[in-house]
Formats: structure tokens, C-alpha cells, sequence
């Protein structure tokens, strides 16, 4: 059953040479019945294992660099609204490092819905990366 407490996490992997910076950015919109949220944007380093028959990615190392946590209120994630990260603009006490390290072949984003109610409906629109 898919619902609350469920573990359903979407991920978008862009490629990446190790010692790279990336930017990325997005915008995305939540709907259903509730509740809606917070869904969490997590970004990690990691390093791509194979692909599978069905052309699933699969991915064995990887490291966390970073989270946005959305507002639960549906009235703040009914329009849309802009996501943006950057590896190079961290806090000088972030343990992220701001490039891949030398095992890392992609960034994953993962879009945790962990949190969302049955029927929530995530929407993401103009997602893109550039490497630094």
C-alpha cells in the first residue's frame, strides 16, 4: 500500500567527473488530498554500479551533500516553486565536499515522499544541471 510512512523516493542521477562542482535547479508543485508533505530534495555523490534489463540505474557508494525540506501547508505547495543547489556555495563549515570526489560518477537528487499522505502528486517542471 502507498502511503504515509511509505518509503517511495524518485531520483534524477546527472553524470559527473570527480572533481567537478555541479549547479542544479527545478521547480516543482505538490497535490492530493494530504497530507502533502514536507517531501525532502536529498543530493548525494555517487558512484553508478550498473544498469539494470529495465534500464534502472543502480548505484552503490554515495555520500550526502545536502537537503530542502518543503512546507507540509498545502496552501505553500499548491503554485509552482523553485528549487536551486549549488556545490560551491556552502557554508565554510559544511562537511559536503563542493566537488565530486574521485569515486563519484553522478549526483542524485532523491525526492523523499516518505511523509506524504496516499494520492499526493509531485510535479516537477525545467529540471537542469551544469557542471563547474
Amino acid at each position: 500500500e502507498v502511503g504515509g510512512g511509505t518509503e517511495f523516493t524518485f531520483n534524477l542521477a546527472a553524470p559527473i567527473r570527480p572533481g567537478q562542482g555541479f549547479g542544479a535547479a527545478l521547480w516543482y508543485r505538490v497535490d492530493g488530498p494530504g497530507p502533502l508533505g514536507p517531501i525532502w530534495f536529498q543530493v548525494f555523490w555517487a558512484r553508478q554500479l550498473a544498469t539494470d534489463a529495465h534500464g534502472v540505474m543502480r548505484f552503490g557508494e554515495t555520500q550526502f551533500w545536502g537537503e530542502v525540506q518543503t512546507p507540509a501547508a498545502a496552501a505553500e505547495v499548491a503554485e509552482w516553486r523553485e528549487l536551486r543547489f549549488n556545490s560551491r556555495s556552502l557554508d565554510h563549515t559544511a562537511a559536503a565536499p563542493q566537488e565530486a570526489p574521485a569515486w563519484a560518477t553522478h549526483v542524485l537528487i532523491t525526492a523523499s515522499m516518505v511523509a506524504a499522505g496516499a494520492g499526493t502528486e509531485l510535479f516537477l517542471a525545467d529540471v537542469g544541471g551544469w557542471t563547474m
